[in-house]
């Protein structure tokens, strides 16, 4: 009988990458707005730290076709804070019904349209 395949550990980390048109008001949502960490900036390049995810965005010029089937949710300890926060800064944003915001409490569009939401962490007592 031939030998399995050799084992090797799972990935540990995940990096995204997305198209970014201005990477100056990309940042500004996602470092300044939201206070992500940024991990790398040079040139053409942002990556921003999500624990141990990374949002890697790549300035892209020309046409930018949106994939609509992209959806990015963030979890927040304390969303009702980064709501009141994101509203002080004035950046709009919807407060979701529970039926439709799939347990996300609030969304907004991020500079290139992309709708992002947040919701708080899941509970890890057992209660419901």
């Amino acid at each position: 009988m031939p030998p399995g395949p050799p084992s090797a550990p799972p990935p540990s980390n995940l990096v995204l990458g997305l198209a970014a048109q201005d990477l100056t008001a990309t940042r500004d949502f996602y470092v300044r707005d939201l206070g992500l960490a940024t991990a790398v900036e040079e040139g053409s390049r942002l990556v921003v730290r999500v624990g141990a995810t990374m949002l890697e965005f790549l300035q892209h010029d020309g046409p930018f076709p949106l994939e609509h089937d992209l959806r990015l949710t963030f979890e927040c300890a304390d969303p009702a804070a980064l709501l009141r926060r994101l509203r002080a800064l004035s950046v709009e944003v919807d407060v979701l019904p529970p039926s439709e915001g799939r347990g996300a409490v609030f969304s907004a569009r991020d500079p290139d349209g992309r709708r992002v939401s947040f919701a708080g962490r899941p509970r890890t007592d057992g209660v419901q």
